[in-house]
């Protein structure tokens, strides 16, 4: 991505290799307003603090390569960490499909208090506004009207190219998914240590249209 990241010296997250739990720490310090040990599925114990660090475990195991669009791996890191801050408060309300309308404003307060650009905030915004990949892998949407959302998300974050940004968008849908283990067939190990979608589900995603992410 063309212009600067952040604003200098403001953006207090940065990362040193294999310290997870001491940014993760860092980042429930500074956000501390967010419910991080409550559930975030019904009537289970799997809290968003422990989800969110399987999150980025997934991510520092498997993606160490340049990200597509060379989004900011630190502020990547902090889109994760910040990926479903609200869903507590929609399996509270006993609506999951709220979660979107309920993280967006929370990562929105929060990439302003710690000067994310303007540019990385909106991708970051736009990947957290649904779930068009999930919900067409489990059959709830059809190819076009999934590839219809996509398109609407890379439109509301201001980027053409749709292929980095279905990339960047697939590298957290499986970082994110990958995480629970009734998702985990969804997902295969690559000889280079990387993971991707396995062979059939590989073959769905390219009917989007957008090529089949980074993997």
């Amino acid at each position: 991505m063309n212009q600067e990241a952040v604003s200098p010296g403001k953006f207090p997250f940065s990362f040193a290799h294999g310290h997870i739990d001491g940014f993760l720490d860092r980042v429930m310090d500074l956000e501390a307003a967010i419910e991080w040990e409550s559930p975030v599925l019904r009537n289970s114990d799997l809290t968003l603090s422990f989800h969110t660090r399987e999150v980025l475990r997934r991510f520092e195991s498997h993606f160490q390569d340049e990200l597509p669009m060379g989004y900011d791996r630190d502020i990547f890191r902090f889109f994760l960490a910040l990926h479903d801050a609200g869903k507590p408060e929609a399996v509270r309300v006993g609506n999951k499909r709220l979660q979107h309308r309920f993280t967006a404003p929370i990562m929105e307060r929060a990439f302003r208090r710690h000067g994310v650009d303007d540019l990385h905030a909106s991708v970051g915004l736009a990947m957290v506004s649904g779930d068009p990949l999930g919900m067409f892998l489990k059959g709830h949407l059809r190819s076009y009207e999934a590839s219809r959302e996509i398109r609407e998300m890379s439109d509301a974050a201001g980027i053409r190219d749709l292929e980095a940004f279905f990339g960047l968008f697939c590298v957290y849908y499986i970082c994110d998914a990958g995480s629970y283990p009734a998702l985990r067939s969804l997902f295969a190990d690559l000889p280079d240590g990387r993971v991707g979608f396995s062979p059939a589900v590989r073959g769905r995603v390219e009917l989007l249209g957008f090529g089949t992410g980074p993997c």
